[in-house]
């Protein structure tokens, strides 16, 4: 939390390094200490200033700590926490990068079931390959064979664009068309 603490929860958000509050204390003991439910950061530093109180520290060692902020004029804007642990501005991009689950890049993945969908599983990943093989196999029609390449055309420039948006990276158009007839 940076700001004036007026917006930003006291005990349920995570304004300190050690994380929500309540975690830590109860709501039983934050009521009977003439606190509300629903109190905010800023009432928290309107009572205590910028050091917590030592029955608390008694009763709560861990709040040594725990830095209760100076009050600022300035309106509370929201952090983000990123996987490295450094606060930024939030930003859907650092969002996704921290939360995403990050696997090896397999490119054969989708290759391999379409193969198999179409009965090509000793097939190498070649696409001359696989078209011929189809065609030895006498598929119906082309049709197979163009929602094969409409398949890994639409899967390819969804993937570049996904690149360009989340890593800010992207290829050229002829790289991408390589992919396409890899």
């Amino acid at each position: 939390m940076w700001g004036n603490g007026l917006s930003t929860h006291a005990w349920e958000d995570k304004w300190s390094e050690f994380g929500p509050l309540i975690q830590l204390l109860s709501y039983r003991f934050i009521n009977g200490h003439g606190f509300h439910n629903n109190s905010s950061v800023s009432d928290v530093m309107q009572r205590f200033g910028t050091n917590w109180p030592v029955d608390w520290i008694q009763q709560y060692p861990q709040l040594q700590s725990i830095l209760i902020p100076s009050p600022s004029q300035m309106e509370d804007t929201v952090r983000w926490l990123d996987a490295k642990l450094s606060r930024g501005n939030f930003e859907v991009k650092v969002a996704w990068k921290t939360v995403r689950e990050v696997r090896p890049i397999v490119h054969w993945y989708k290759l391999e079931v379409i193969k198999k969908e179409v009965g090509l599983t000793n097939c190498s990943n070649n696409w001359e390959d696989i078209l011929n093989r189809g065609l030895a196999q006498r598929w119906k029609s082309w049709s197979t064979v163009q929602k094969l390449g409409i398949s890994a055309t639409v899967y390819h420039i969804w993937r570049e664009r996904n690149r360009k948006f989340f890593d800010n990276f992207n290829h050229s158009g002829d790289k991408v068309v390589a992919e396409i007839k890899m």
